[in-house]
């Protein structure tokens, strides 16, 4: 009977680690006839009672607790995956513990996908506000360097098979201990294995707007990174759903977090945000992390106010642009 393995990755998530893990478990029970399931909670130095909680819940499907004492998402993917290969895991999953939206059917469509894939990368409806640097970062970044326009290669939650674990345990390196880690796996599939997407629907979780900045600079190291770690990537296999992402609902909680610290007053234009990516195109590296961190807050920020009454086909649009805008112009400074 084959194996399937889901990690829940978590660092400090008492609050909804009963809710994802039972979640889970139910939608497991379902394919239990013709699988072996088990649940592993990696975690990284939960300082609150994340780990206690998990362990003490009564799931149906076997339960693994994993604990790390260096902090970080990737350490916690990193350890899941030596997890899997040892215990010769078939399909391995991978969710948020922070996730609050999870369906039961994510787990039957990722699986399905699986079967002539072995990477399978989510596609969500977010609110406009989120995901700020998959929006403005990784899908320009990705679409010029490799062609491929993918909406959401960091979103975190994947599914991949036996194959892809023995890619990602040859490749592994030290630089994709945190944040970074979701751009390497998703590289790495897009280098050595067949990829899709597959639509989730809406994905709500913990906001994540007061971690922007350190996503958005792990994230860009993380790239710069594995994109000379892997070297060229040809033959790229991937199959996209080509669906809008943007929701059309605002986000109260975005406006309670910067009401008062939104001070800047740019456009999108007077923003440098794409002369900071042309330069970072032209010379291939990062001269200035503090500069590129501070054109990117300004270009969302502009983003956030020009497109705030803008229908959500508008807003995907000019994601969309900016990364033609990239690929199709050459680069002049």
């Amino acid at each position: 009977m084959k194996k399937i393995a889901v990690c829940l990755p978590s660092y400090n998530e008492e609050d909804n680690i009963e809710n994802i893990t039972m979640k889970i478990d139910k939608a497991l029970r379902s394919v239990s006839k013709n699988y072996r399931c088990v649940i592993v909670n990696c975690d990284s130095g939960s300082t609150d009672k994340t780990n206690e909680i998990f362990r003490s819940l009564k799931t149906r499907v076997k339960k693994v607790s994993i604990l790390n004492k260096e902090k970080g998402k990737g350490v916690n993917i990193i350890s899941f995956m030596d997890y899997c290969y040892k215990n010769n895991i078939d399909y391995a999953f991978t969710f948020d513990a922070d996730l609050t939206s999870f369906e039961e059917e994510w787990i039957y469509k990722i699986l399905d996908k699986l079967k002539d894939n072995d990477f399978v990368v989510p596609i969500y409806k977010r609110r406009r506000y989120e995901g700020n640097t998959t929006n403005h970062l990784m899908i320009p970044l990705i679409y010029y360097y490799y062609g491929v326009i993918v909406r959401q290669p960091i979103g975190g939650d994947y599914g991949f098979n036996k194959s892809y674990i023995k890619k990602f345990r040859k490749y592994k390196t030290d630089f994709i201990r945190g944040y970074g880690i979701d751009i390497f796996m998703f590289l790495l599939a897009l280098k050595e294995v067949r990829v899709s997407e597959v639509s989730l629907g809406f994905k709500r979780h913990k906001p994540s707007y007061g971690k922007m900045e350190k996503i958005f600079k792990e994230v860009l190291i993380s790239f710069d990174k594995t994109r000379k770690y892997l070297g060229d990537i040809d033959n790229i296999s991937f199959s996209g759903e080509g669906i809008l992402s943007i929701d059309s609902s605002l986000d109260e909680e975005f406006y309670d977090h910067y009401r008062v610290r939104d001070t800047y007053n740019f456009k999108l234009e007077e923003s440098n945000w794409v002369l900071t990516l042309k330069k970072y195109l032209k010379y291939s590296r990062i001269d200035n992390l503090s500069e590129f961190l501070a054109s990117f807050r300004c270009y969302t920020r502009a983003y956030w106010r020009e497109f705030k009454d803008k229908s959500p086909e508008e807003c995907e649009r000019q994601i969309y642009d900016l990364a033609y805008l990239l690929k199709e112009e050459k680069v002049c400074l």
